[in-house]
């Protein structure tokens, strides 16, 4: 069961666009190690990566939401790095 990003995705919003491509990225990840049988460590690292990064992204989402609207960021600074 392989996930990857789609165009039909895509919102329009490049900050957001960057941000759920690299969500859809790291649910790969996970995956991927869970389904090639990796040691748990290697699992639970790629779990909180996950888990970390899912958090960033959805207080951002949340934040759009509560202002109603979602502008066309062009950066990735209220995210931070990948």
């Amino acid at each position: 069961m392989g996930i990857a990003w789609q165009q039909s995705m895509e919102t329009g919003a490049p900050l957001l666009d960057a941000q759920h491509r690299s969500l859809v990225e790291h649910a790969a990840a996970l995956v991927a190690a869970i389904e090639a049988g990796g040691e748990r460590p290697v699992v639970e690292r790629v779990l909180r990566e996950f888990g970390d990064y899912s958090v960033r992204h959805f207080s951002v989402d949340e934040d759009c939401a509560e202002r109603g609207s979602c502008p066309r960021w062009s950066g990735m600074a209220l995210l931070g790095p990948n």
